[in-house]
C-alpha cells in the first residue's frame, strides 16, 4: 500500500529499473548508469540518500497480455522500462518498512515523532550513523500497518 498524502512532484519516465521493486519503494540512481542524455540511469534501492519513491509495481512479466489488450490502466511496469518518481518531500501513506525481525523495525508501537532513515528500498528506525530522511507521524486512520510518514530533506 502506498498513498502520497501531500507534496512531491512526479518525474514520469526519466528512470529505468531493471529490478522487481513494489509501489512505494524508495529508490536511488545507479552511479554511472547514465543511459542517454535523455535517460540519466537506472535506479536500485536506496540506502541513506535516495531519488525518490517509485509509483509503479515492477514485475519481470509486466502489465498481463489482457490489461495490454484492453487497454486497462495499469501501475505496473516491466523490468527494464521507463518508471516515475515521486520526488522531493511530503507526507506519504505506507506499508514499505522494516519490518519484525529487521533493525529498526516500524510498528504500530512505533513512537510517534521518532526520526527514520531508509535501508534497502524500506524506511526504518534511523539507527546511529543513519542519515535522518522523514518523521514517522503515527498509523494512517488508526489502521495497523498503514503508516504515515513526513519525508524531508533534514
Amino acid at each position: 500500500m502506498f498513498k502520497i498524502v501531500s507534496g512531491f512532484r512526479q518525474t514520469i519516465g526519466w528512470y529505468l529499473c531493471a529490478i522487481e521493486v513494489d509501489r512505494g519503494t524508495v529508490m536511488d540512481v545507479v552511479a554511472d548508469s547514465a543511459v542517454s542524455a535523455n535517460i540519466p540511469g537506472y535506479l536500485e534501492k536506496a540506502t541513506g540518500e535516495f531519488k525518490g519513491i517509485i509509483l509503479q509495481d515492477v514485475t519481470t512479466a509486466g502489465p498481463s497480455f489482457e490489461e495490454l489488450l484492453a487497454g486497462v490502466p495499469t501501475t505496473v511496469v516491466k523490468a527494464g522500462n521507463a518508471v516515475s518518481l515521486a520526488e522531493g518531500e511530503g507526507q506519504i501513506v505506507t506499508d514499505i518498512v522494516a519490518g519484525y525481525g529487521e533493525t529498526g523495525a516500524i510498528t504500530d508501537a512505533t513512537a510517534h515523532d521518532a526520526e527514520l532513515s531508509v535501508y534497502a528500498g524500506k524506511w526504518r528506525v534511523a539507527q546511529t550513523g543513519d542519515i535522518v530522511k522523514g518523521r514517522y507521524i503515527g498509523l494512517w486512520d488508526g489502521k495497523s500497518g498503514y503508516y504515515h510518514i513526513e519525508v524531508k530533506p533534514y
